[in-house]
């Protein structure tokens, strides 16, 4: 049966040696965690489109953390993967993945176009598939863990919002799913389901 699974003596925070925290991507919400990982044993790797993660490198630098901000679409497996290879390049490895990045629509089904229903699937889905792929060999070197944001929409009904509502239920039943195999890989898995944030 599926259990949360916690942190063993394989870890600890904070973190007394250096760390890599690599986020797709960054947006509002992840203010505050940046807050907490940017520092001096942590370093940081934001992704987005456009300048996303500018500001938020520019402050973790300004108090004396490490950080990167990289242009990425998470929907890009060529992308993701030479953004597995630049982390590596700035910070020799990955110990933590926090697969962030998601896209959100209003409107019932009848009202969905393919082209949103599949834009939604993409980056809210195929984003953290292609993050876990590419990260789990390196997170398997560092006993790292990983972090993936559902929502409150994934565990209960969300009326009005049924697309984003099933790519959060589906990370729910994704992360379940490959807890016991990254468990015996010595690596964390856990989802977090935030309620509505102010943007």
């Amino acid at each position: 049966a599926w259990r949360p699974f916690r942190p063993s003596s394989r870890s600890s925070w904070p973190p007394t040696t250096p760390e890599t925290l690599f986020i797709p991507s960054v947006n509002v919400m992840m203010e505050s965690v940046l807050k907490v990982f940017g520092s001096d044993t942590v370093g940081v790797l934001m992704t987005g489109i456009g300048d996303d993660g500018a500001d938020q490198m520019v402050a973790i630098r300004q108090a004396g953390g490490v950080a990167l901000a990289v242009t990425v679409d998470v929907t890009a497996p060529t992308q993701v993967d030479r953004l597995i290879q630049e982390t590596v390049a700035a910070y020799s490895g990955v110990d933590i993945l926090f697969n962030n990045a998601a896209v959100l629509i209003f409107g019932s089904i009848v009202e969905t176009s393919l082209e949103a229903w599949k834009r939604v699937m993409q980056v809210n889905l195929d984003g953290v598939f292609f993050g876990l792929r590419e990260a789990i060999p390196l997170l398997e070197r560092t006993h790292g863990a990983v972090v993936v944001t559902s929502s409150m929409a994934g565990l209960m009904p969300l009326p009005g919002n049924p697309v984003y509502a099933a790519t959060k239920w589906a990370l729910i039943g994704l992360v379940r799913s490959v807890h016991a195999d990254l468990d015996a890989r010595g690596i964390r898995i856990n989802a977090l389901c935030p309620g509505g944030v102010v943007t």
